[in-house]
């Protein structure tokens, strides 16, 4: 088995690491096509960048990005325009050769998919997963949570306003609160020790990512009860700021009502504009699946796997 430090994907020549270095060089990419999964945003490839051991393949015409993660690696689908597909994807493959490696492609979106299937027959298995499925809202609904259906998220939202709306302050976290950050964090997770190996991986993404805010485009809120940091989430926007991805949202779940009031207030006060939220997947953890399906999303946004059926 390969260590961290003896993968292919590190000494292959063709791969550059991705680095906030040469942002510039690759944020274009990210803005060729529509696309509403999470994993192409910008936010999102730096939180898991280390956890994913990030690398870039360049050419004009596309950028595929790659990974190391559980002892393979992937790519993720090429970003380009649907006329250089056919080009991305065999270059994918070529690469995956020139490790040794077996050819697995994440993140793959309904339109390549299904250029996949038309062009490669049952060369390829195109599967999607449930679980790794992002859930998509309308924006508007969100913010006023309007209906029968949302009425227990207005009536927990109004339980802590009645019992804390003289205690809790929010505002937007910066660098300078790291501290706050990390001690809030701790004690997250140790109301959530099931999940320690995801969590460890997160706090790591969350500190980088709260170093670099202004680059990323990224926002981070905090909500503070008798000035204590109590939740938080992070989001960033995607698709010319129509929609935004909550990457994180954490709070103390001792106090009712304070899950929903942060995904309402991050949403009113600042993404007033946005018309879609994808609040990604639930990862097949059925308490996580329960409260996305309870703010009644407008769909399911499909990832698929493309695998090399030999």
């Amino acid at each position: 088995m390969q260590t961290d430090n003896e993968l292919r994907i590190d000494t292959c020549k063709d791969l550059e690491e991705l680095s906030l270095d040469n942002i510039d060089k690759f944020l274009p990419y990210l803005t060729i096509r529509r696309i509403e999964s999470c994993e192409f945003g910008l936010t999102t490839l730096f939180l898991w960048k280390n956890r994913n051991h990030q690398h870039i393949y360049y050419h004009p015409n596309y950028m595929i990005l790659f990974g190391h993660f559980n002892d393979h690696c992937f790519s993720q689908m090429p970003l380009c325009k649907e006329e250089y597909f056919q080009e991305a994807f065999e270059k994918a493959v070529d690469l995956f050769e020139n490790m040794e490696e077996n050819f697995v492609m994440y993140s793959v979106d309904a339109i390549f998919a299904e250029f996949v299937k038309e062009m490669y027959g049952d060369q390829y298995e195109v599967s999607t997963n449930r679980d790794y499925s992002d859930y998509i809202y309308d924006a508007d609904k969100m913010r006023d949570l309007p209906g029968k259906k949302l009425r227990k998220k207005r009536n927990h939202i109004n339980a802590f306003l009645r019992d804390y709306a003289d205690q809790y302050t929010y505002r937007l976290l910066t660098e300078e609160d790291r501290d706050e950050i990390n001690l809030f964090l701790e004690k997250w997770t140790d109301n959530h020790d099931h999940m320690t190996k995801q969590v460890d991986h997160e706090i790591e993404g969350i500190d980088y990512i709260i170093d670099h805010l202004e680059i990323l485009g990224a926002k981070a809120i905090g909500i503070y009860i008798n000035n204590v940091l109590e939740a938080m989430s992070i989001a960033s926007t995607i698709n010319n700021e129509e929609e935004v991805i909550i990457h994180v949202e954490k709070a103390n779940t001792d106090i009712r009502g304070l899950y929903p009031f942060l995904s309402q207030l991050f949403l009113q006060e600042f993404y007033p504009e946005v018309k879609l939220v994808n609040r990604e997947e639930d990862l097949g953890i059925e308490g996580l699946r329960k409260s996305k399906l309870s703010y009644e999303p407008i769909r399911l946004e499909d990832k698929y796997t493309i695998r090399r059926k030999d």
